[in-house]
Formats: C-alpha cells, structure tokens, sequence
C-alpha cells in the first residue's frame, strides 16, 4: 500500500507519535497521560516500531488495534529483509545477529504466538503497511504521516521514491526552511529531534526522541500544530535511529 487515507474523527480525539522502538509500556503509560480514550480516539504512528526495545511483539499486535495506525519506517523495512528472506543472505544474519535478537529472544509464546505465528504476521504486514499515511481532520485540514522525509517537498509525490521516504535525513539535517507542499502538516519521526518538545520546520513535525535513551514519548494531540513555533535546533546530538 503506498498511501493510506483516513477521513475525520468525529467522536474523539486524534494522536501522533513518534518512532515507539518496542517499548509498549512507556507508551501505554503516555497514553494514559493524556487520557486516551481507547473507545473513541486514535494514534498514529510515524514508523519504526520495532528493534532497540524488548516489548516488539506487543508493539506489533497494535497494528491489529482498530485505534492505532502507523506508516512504514526503515526499522520495519529492515525486519521485513532481515525475517522474511533466507537466512543463507548476508544482510539477513546480519538483522538476525543484531537489532532481530529480539524475534527470537522475546517470550512472545506469551502472547500467544509461536515464532512461525510471529513470521506470519510480519508477512502480512509488509503487504499491508503503508509508506505514508493521510489524515483529513475534523478541523478542515489535511496531515501527512512519513518516517522520513517527502520526496521533492511535494505531497503528491510522497510514494514515488519508498527508500527516501523511509530512509532520508538530509531534509532535517540540513535545516531546510522548505515546506511540503499540497498538504497542511507533515509529522516525521527517524531522526532524533528533542525530547523537550517536538522540533518543528516550517509545515514540518519531527517527533522522535530517542525513547530507547531517554523514555519519553512526544503523545501530539493532532489539531494544536499554532502551538508550536519554528524551532529547529542548530546541532542534532543523535543520528542513529
């Protein structure tokens, strides 16, 4: 799927967060923070659920959640090569060996899954998960959901190159003032912005914070981006995502 749309949400609330990175609980607690109504509001993600973390099976049955919705980052690309070619291929081990420890490692039988259940789920999540996300608000505006960066700054052409989208730093690192265009807003996550407050440039969001380092969350309710004022940092401390 390259773009998933979804249309407003007339009995809640609606939320964005930032890369999650396994860590289920931290998140559930955010949630609760700001009082989330599992009923009535929704989440989306901005990729990379997976790696770094020790709660990714139940990060990944979120995407089961009629609430909770995310977008493709280059974590889950990378499990999608790492899980579901040969183990015989070279990048394969070497997922496998490193940020993949955890399908093996996890207790996910007590979650009810067997590892051939936890293969099959990611098989069918890669066929699914989108490369972006949009979202008409209730407000009248339209949000872009991406890992990474938009390809040209330009909306419309958010899946014509899957690997910039997922994989792209330059746009964040280079400080460009550039909005993207035919779209309100943008969230990002990939790229370590501030866990003081999401890092924002121009119509762009940049959500994540490192929460394997820092165990916090950016839980943006959608709607109050006037809130925030241009505040790129002129040093980003952590590239590593």
């Amino acid at each position: 799927m390259a773009v998933q749309k979804f249309g407003p949400n007339h009995d809640g609330r609606d939320f964005v967060v930032g890369d999650i990175h396994g860590h289920y609980t931290i998140l559930m607690d955010h949630l609760k923070a700001v009082n989330f109504d599992f009923e009535k509001d929704r989440l989306f993600c901005t990729g990379d659920l997976v790696d770094r973390g020790k709660e990714n099976h139940r990060v990944l049955k979120l995407t089961r959640e009629p609430w909770f919705h995310s977008c493709k980052g280059n974590h889950e690309e990378m499990m999608f090569q790492g899980l579901l070619t040969p183990f015989r291929d070279a990048y394969t081990m070497q997922y496998q060996q490193s940020y993949g420890k955890w399908a093996r490692q996890e207790t996910y039988k007590r979650w009810g899954m067997t590892y051939r259940d936890l293969i099959e789920f990611i098989r069918r999540l890669c066929r699914e998960m989108p490369i972006a996300m949009e979202l008409e608000h209730a407000n009248g505006k339209r949000y872009g959901f991406v890992h990474a960066a938009c390809p040209d700054f330009d909306w419309n052409r958010v899946d014509s190159d899957a690997d910039f989208a997922t994989w792209d730093r330059h746009a964040f690192m280079s400080g460009c003032p550039e909005p993207v265009k035919n779209i309100d807003y943008v969230f990002h996550g990939h790229t370590h912005a501030s866990t003081e407050e999401p890092v924002k440039i121009a119509n762009r969001i940049y959500l994540d914070t490192t929460v394997y380092k820092n165990n916090v969350f950016h839980i943006w309710e959608i709607g109050n981006e006037d809130q925030l004022t241009n505040n790129l940092y002129d040093e980003v401390k952590d590239v590593t995502d």
